[in-house]
């Protein structure tokens, strides 16, 4: 598909790498590791008509850790973006086994380290409808998580309609060591994400950890609402990365 472009809206920016026109009021962009949607949003808000700001959204979450498709919408359209969250995604996913922290991503405290063996059997197990807790730092819960209150369980209805295993690789301890401290640096959030004793607890891992791990590349379809993060859980580990694409 040929990419468009706004006339306003540059190319590629801080917090975006490219982007393409759904509709006069609607883009799909792609967003950088390391910033919230809400950036991304106020990024481009300066190239919307002034008339159009205060209707400015975007549509769906995507987390601090991962990339991809998000579209962002100025109509001021209620039906469009009830009609866009809706859409299916597509995620390239690599889950590291064995390492589970409070976030079930790198952007997080390590709580647990366990032996974890990987079985692409286990996988149809998480096809089809199911009923999941919302992550403590999401959407939901994040304001009273980086208070350190306590959050209420709320839970969330998703769908996954395939998995499809790509590949798996063992990885020496350095080599994880870089990506996951690469991965930190591109953190440019706003506010207490609590990066330094994060950096802290990984640093502190990594020297108590001098062995190899096992990561493990999937392809998902699913339907709206569905936390990569959550499933990288369920498999017994936590999300290294996570690419989006919206249909």
């Amino acid at each position: 598909m040929k990419i468009q472009k706004n006339n306003h809206i540059p190319d590629s920016g801080h917090t975006y790498t490219k982007y393409r026109i759904i509709t006069d009021a609607c883009i799909l962009i792609y967003k950088k590791v390391g910033f919230t949607p809400l950036q991304v949003l106020n990024e481009i808000k300066e190239y919307i008509p002034e008339e159009d700001k205060d209707k400015l959204t975007f549509v769906g979450r995507l987390d601090p850790m991962a990339e991809g498709d998000i579209h962002i919408l100025w109509s001021g359209n209620k039906k469009e973006k009830e009609d866009l969250m809706k859409l299916d995604k597509e995620y390239k996913i690599e889950v590291l086994l064995g390492i589970k922290t409070d976030t079930n991503d790198v952007l997080g405290l390590i709580d647990s380290v366990v032996e974890k063996y990987f079985d692409k059997s286990v996988l149809r197990n998480f096809i089809g409808p199911f009923n999941f807790d919302y992550p403590k730092y999401s959407s939901p819960h994040i304001k009273k998580a980086l208070k350190n209150e306590e959050t209420q369980s709320r839970k969330q209805d998703g769908h996954i309609y395939s998995i499809d295993f790509l590949n798996e690789e063992q990885i020496t301890n350095s080599e994880l060591k870089q990506r996951v401290f690469d991965k930190l640096s591109l953190c440019q959030m706003e506010g207490d994400f609590r990066l330094d004793d994060i950096k802290t607890g990984w640093n502190n891992f990594f020297e108590e950890n001098k062995k190899d791990f096992q990561i493990v590349k999937l392809d998902v379809k699913c339907g709206k609402g569905t936390y990569m993060r959550v499933l990288a859980r369920e498999l017994g580990g936590l999300a290294l990365s996570i690419v989006r694409e919206c249909e």
